[in-house]
């Protein structure tokens, strides 16, 4: 029986637009179809990763939403989540970090090489387990996006900006390397709108809208560069939060499809 056009409308609305440009089995199947078809991929996935130790990192620009994706994808794969603040309150609890939201220019370089350490160090101690993870920052964002963007703010001086370069990709040579890196992309309006609804006071002048759109200008190359750096050598898949939604069980369902396809 064919579908009236409400049927349709309701459909298309429940399955709006994902991420890939080829979709069209998810968008062939009826809602309860597609949702049974996700449980039965998390059940697939979730079998995998127990089977086969796999490295996570995720990342994107500022308030696009890696702690919540992360946060869902290890609880409903029941892998490890791997978090650079507390993963329910994402509070500032680094002191150095509430500092340079303040005062980024006092703060830059000093904040660039802690991060450096403790990124690798959360790196490393989830590494030290038998099982799969998943983590909530991918720490070439720092090199590849967040140094050059403060070198062109004056943040930064060559010297301090090469020594950062020189160091991180010392450091990351000798480190764990990841298996496979989520890519969040979206608006700079869409960070910024949450940024303001957060109301986290030491954020709101850290990352303006301005701010937002130079950083993302650099997340547009960011997948062609990572494999530079050696830390990752897997696979990229990038995900269009202003088309997806993380939280909707159908396109939860793709994104497992599509990682049980990049993993294997």
């Amino acid at each position: 029986m064919e579908l009236t056009r409400d049927q349709m409308l309701r459909r298309d609305r429940e399955l709006r637009e994902l991420t890939e440009p080829v979709t069209g089995r998810w968008l062939e199947m009826s809602p309860t179809e597609a949702v049974v078809e996700a449980i039965r991929l998390e059940k697939e996935l979730k079998a995998y990763l127990h089977d086969h130790k796999v490295t996570i990192t995720v990342g994107g620009l500022k308030r696009l939403g890696k702690t919540a994706f992360t946060r869902i994808l290890s609880y409903g794969l029941n892998i490890r989540g791997v978090y650079e603040l507390d993963a329910k309150k994402d509070d500032v609890t680094d002191s150095l970090l509430h500092d340079f939201l303040l005062d980024k220019s006092r703060y830059c370089f000093d904040l660039q090489r802690h991060l450096l350490s403790k990124r690798l160090a959360l790196r490393e101690k989830s590494a030290a387990k038998r099982s799969s993870s998943i983590e909530d920052r991918t720490p070439e964002e720092d090199p590849i996006i967040f140094h050059q963007r403060f070198r062109q703010q004056g943040y930064l001086t060559d010297s301090q900006l090469n020594q950062l370069h020189d160091e991180a990709v010392d450091a990351y040579s000798q480190a764990h390397s990841s298996d496979l890196m989520l890519l969040l992309q979206g608006s700079a309006e869409t960070a910024r709108g949450r940024i303001l609804r957060r109301g986290r006071p030491e954020e709101l002048d850290a990352w303006t809208l301005e701010e937002l759109r130079c950083l993302n200008r650099f997340y547009d190359t960011f997948p062609d560069k990572v494999q530079d750096y050696g830390l990752h050598r897997g696979p990229v898949l990038t995900f269009n939060v202003d088309k997806f939604d993380i939280t909707n069980r159908i396109h939860e369902g793709f994104i497992y499809e599509q990682i049980l396809n990049s993993l294997r």
